[in-house]
C-alpha cells in the first residue's frame, strides 16, 4: 500500500497547483462574465441614451425645417399681399375709368338719340322749362 501511496503522492502534489490554477481560472472566468454582463448593460443604456438623443435632434431638425418653411411661406404671403395691393389700386383705377366712360357713353347715346329724334329733345327741353 505504501508503494501505491508513494506512487500516487507525486501525482497528488502535481494536482494541487493545477487545482489552484483551475480555481483561479474559474474565478477569473466568473469575474469576466460579471464584467461582460455589466458592459452589456452599459452598452444597452448607452444605446438607449443615444437613441433618445437622435430622436431629440430629429425633432429639433424637423422643427427647424418647419420654421424655415414658415419663413419662406411668410415671405411669399407678403409678396402676394403686395401684388394684391397693387392689383387693387389698378382695379380701383379701372373701375373709376369705367364709370367715367359709361357716363360719357350715356351723354353720347343721349346726343345720338336726340339727333335721330329731334322731337324727344324738344320734349325734354320743354320739361326742363316747365320745372
Amino acid at each position: 500500500r505504501r508503494t501505491a501511496d508513494a506512487a500516487i503522492a507525486p501525482q497528488m502534489n502535481a494536482a494541487g497547483p493545477a487545482r489552484v490554477q483551475h480555481t483561479k481560472l474559474a474565478q477569473e472566468l466568473a469575474d469576466a462574465r460579471v464584467r461582460e454582463s455589466q458592459l452589456r448593460e452599459t452598452l444597452s443604456s448607452e444605446r438607449a441614451r443615444h437613441a433618445d438623443e437622435i430622436r431629440r435632434l430629429e425633432v429639433k431638425l424637423d422643427l427647424s425645417a418647419k420654421a424655415n418653411r414658415a419663413k419662406s411661406l411668410e415671405a411669399k404671403l407678403r409678396a402676394a399681399r403686395e401684388e394684391l395691393a397693387v392689383a387693387n389700386v389698378a382695379l380701383e383705377t379701372a373701375t373709376s375709368t369705367e364709370h367715367a366712360l359709361r357716363s360719357e357713353l350715356a351723354v353720347y347715346q343721349q346726343a345720338l338719340e336726340w339727333h335721330e329724334h329731334p322731337e324727344l329733345r324738344q320734349a325734354a327741353e320743354s320739361t326742363v322749362r316747365v320745372r
